[in-house]
This record gives C-alpha cells, structure tokens and sequence, in this order.
C-alpha cells in the first residue's frame, strides 16, 4: 500500500491488487484538485484503461467530451474509459470520499486471475459488456446510480474493513475486488444504461455562480423565480441542476446552510443572537431560534452557553 498525501486537499492510499487492477481509497476537501495534483494520484495509462468510481461520502462532478457533466452522490457508480474523459477534480461539496479502481485492459488480458477464467472469458469481454453502447460510451462516458443491492454492499465493505493484520487486509481486497468485478460482469448485461442526467457546462457554471452569491448573501431572500430571470435561465432548469450539483433544492440546501453558518458565528462571535439571526436571513428571531432548535437540537443561546462541540456532526 502506498500512500500519497496531497498538500491542502486530501490523501489517497493506492493497493495493487493483481498485476493489472489497482485500488485506490480516495479523500478530499478541495473544491478542485490542480493539474500537479492529478499528475501525483492519476495512474499512467499504457493501452486502454477502465476506471469504475464509487463516491461513498460528498459529491463529485464528471465532465465529459463537449462540456457535459453529470453529478456524483452518495451510493452512485461510474464507469469510464482513461483517456475519453478529462480528469475528476472537481467537488462542488470541497468533500469527497470515494474509491476508483483501474483496470488495465492490455496488462490484464496477458494475466487474468485464475478464479476469473471459468466467469469471464477474456477482459475484452467484459469491457463490452461494461460499456454496451460504444457510440454513447464515447461521447459521455456511463453513470450508474446503483445505489443499494449487491454491488454498493462490496463498497461499503471496503469502507469498513475488518480488524486483520495487514497481510490479511491484502487478501480481503483481492476477495471483494473479484466479487465487484463477477457482479459487474452479470450485471452489466441488463442493467447498464445510464441514469443520471446530463447537464451542459455552461448551465452548471450558472447554477453555481446562482450558489455563490446565495451563501454570500444570506439576508437576501430572492426566490427561485428572481433567481431564473436574473440569471437567464428557466426556473425548472436551475432547480434540477442545483439539486444535481448540491444533492438538495435550493431551499433546503439554503435552510441548513444558514443554520450551520449561525452556529459557527454563535461559536466564534459575541454577535448577539438578535445580530446573527438577521445576518444568515431571519427578520423573526423567534422564528430563526425555532429553526436553530429544530436542526441543532438546542436553542441559540443554550447552544452558546453548553458545550458546543456536544452538538457539532
């Protein structure tokens, strides 16, 4: 196992698992990854390359060839080909826990694992059958929201491995590799259509220029229909592209936003309640302590006077 640690953005622990399939556990809080950083974690491609992505915590974004982007949440797969695609660097969340595993056709194809050859009759194979539409696969590449069932239950098994030496640890990874590798294989077959929806990259560069001036400006309540026109985009259109990109509505993403923004200043201010409440929005003050009580589980002031680390996640 190897571990690189990347300055100011996260850690990632990469396992070759056989000659031809590497792992890596990937963890980030950074809106975007540099050009260098990528350089650092990215494996050199040599022939054609199958990444298969899982994000288990934060979202990411996936952009593909002519400025389509599809968003990346808890529980969802995606499958790719290195090279067809830019690199994953961005996380509209600044977090991000995943795994990427990277399966090197041209290696594989000369060494397939022995307990393989009965299930899969060669790599090749198994790459058609990951990527049934060329045509589609080429142009955008495939994202599964497999969330739940069988396959999601390996990943989360990788994400909370067992107590074992670590040699055993090795040997767990092999295991649950092949298991994710024999599932895709029957699966793919029926299931491997793409389900998240595409947006272009100039909408979501709107969508969160939208989200930028909403969280630096917390006391103004523009509603959804201000939002559209002063942006020039239609109201269902910015409503499913900032779920897309957040994983909530506007509302919502707003409402805890304020809340958590609140009680960081409660944490690190003497604002005054009154101060702080028309600060992240709420003309009523009663109104801003029912919400901070409904979310945190405590009142304002409670919150300021208990110990505040009892009620942070």
């Amino acid at each position: 196992m190897e571990r690189i640690d990347i300055l100011g953005c996260g850690s990632i622990c990469i396992h070759e698992i056989f000659p031809g399939i590497v792992l890596n556990y990937e963890e980030f809080k950074c809106k975007e990854l540099s050009i260098f950083a990528n350089e650092q974690i990215l494996p050199q491609i040599s022939g054609e390359m199958i990444e298969i992505g899982y994000c288990h915590e934060g979202r990411i974004q996936c952009e593909f060839e002519g400025g389509v982007c599809v968003y990346m949440g808890s529980g969802d797969l995606y499958a790719g080909l290195m090279g067809k695609y830019p690199p994953v660097n961005t996380f509209p969340m600044a977090e991000y826990k995943g795994i990427s595993i990277y399966i090197y056709i041209d290696e594989l194809s000369k060494c397939l694992p022995e307990i393989l050859k009965g299930s899969l009759i060669d790599i090749k194979t198994f790459q058609k059958r990951l990527f049934s539409s060329e045509k589609h696969f080429a142009k955008v590449g495939n994202c599964i929201n497999w969330v739940g069932g069988k396959i999601e239950r390996i990943f989360l098994d990788l994400f909370s491995l067992p107590d074992l030496p670590e040699a055993a640890i090795e040997s767990y990874l092999k295991i649950k590799v092949l298991e994710l590798i024999l599932l895709l294989n029957e699966t793919c077959a029926n299931e491997n259509e793409a389900k998240n929806k595409y947006y272009l990259k100039a909408q979501t560069e709107i969508v969160k220029n939208v989200h930028d001036e909403l969280i630096k400006n917390l006391s103004n309540n523009l509603t959804l229909k201000q939002l559209a026109e002063k942006y020039n985009i239609s109201q269902s259109g910015l409503s499913s592209c900032f779920k897309a990109i957040y994983g909530k509505s506007i509302a919502k993403y707003i409402k805890e936003y304020r809340i958590e923004y609140a009680a960081s200043l409660l944490r690190k201010t003497d604002e005054t309640v009154m101060n702080i409440s028309a600060t992240v929005g709420y003309e009523n003050q009663s109104k801003f302590a029912a919400a901070f009580k409904e979310a945190i589980g405590v009142n304002p002031t409670e919150y300021r006077k208990g110990d505040m680390t009892t009620f942070e996640n």
